[in-house]
């Protein structure tokens, strides 16, 4: 049985590439795991927060 379609607003359909050294993504996957977040969740909801007080000009 195939998993129920998203919705438009819960589907992802872009995607950013990010570069990381080894140590930054031990780094990452180590908070990632204490949050109990995939390393991508981790990640997004990480820049999501630090762009949320930003203003577009």
């Amino acid at each position: 049985m195939a998993r129920p379609k998203k919705s438009d607003a819960e589907r992802r359909e872009r995607m950013i590439g990010v570069a990381v050294t080894e140590d930054e993504y031990e780094r990452l996957r180590a908070h990632a795991f204490d949050a109990r977040k995939s390393v991508a969740a981790y990640v997004r909801e990480a820049a999501l927060v630090a762009t949320s007080s930003k203003r577009r000009k």
